[in-house]
């Protein structure tokens, strides 16, 4: 069984590329190359012809793969002002219906204002690629108000979550059954 080239690394493609070149400059036959090498015979034959055509800058190992920015939904000067909306202002100042960022309103601000169907894995993809993530807080802020914090717990937030699941939205936090105990 012969080795696959496309098994090695660039690298390592590139060094077996300079040796069948080697060998083959000493008058060495691609029958006998594919021999040493362990590789077929095609592959030899395919490599001398790329070095004859354009010397070693030819078989040198390329970049892979999709350009910088290559096949991206939105531009990057749509991105920019994205991602400035999301952290100036929040849905509802921008006329929508949703409290709290989603992926769900970001769909929503990209459609509105760019025309562009975005789903909801390409937004996760963005919203990564922006630092975003998913906020839970780590450890209690030092000016912590615990009257104002049960308040909340108790009369606003089963508001929003109630706004949540009729508008079949995501709440990107989470409380801890502790917290809710007003603790």
């Amino acid at each position: 069984m012969k080795q696959d080239m496309r098994s090695l690394n660039q690298q390592g493609q590139y060094e077996l590329r300079k040796q069948i070149v080697l060998l083959k400059s000493q008058g060495r036959s691609s029958p006998e190359i594919a021999e040493i090498i362990d590789l077929t015979r095609q592959s030899v034959n395919a490599t001398w012809r790329r070095y004859k055509a354009g010397g070693l800058e030819a078989i040198k190992p390329k970049t892979r793969g999709r350009r910088h920015g290559q096949h991206r939904r939105l531009s990057s000067e749509q991105e920019k002002k994205l991602k400035s909306l999301m952290i100036d202002k929040t849905p509802e100042q921008l006329s929508f219906k949703f409290a709290l960022w989603t992926r769900a309103a970001v769909k929503a601000v990209a459609m509105k204002r760019f025309k562009t169907d975005l789903s909801l894995r390409t937004i996760s993809w963005y919203l990564s690629r922006w630092g975003f993530t998913t906020q839970k807080p780590i450890k209690r802020a030092n000016e912590q108000n615990p009257e104002a914090i049960s308040n909340w717990l108790n009369s606003a937030y089963p508001l929003i979550k109630e706004r949540a699941k009729k508008e079949k939205a995501e709440i990107n936090f989470q409380l801890k059954p502790r917290a809710m105990r007003g603790a």
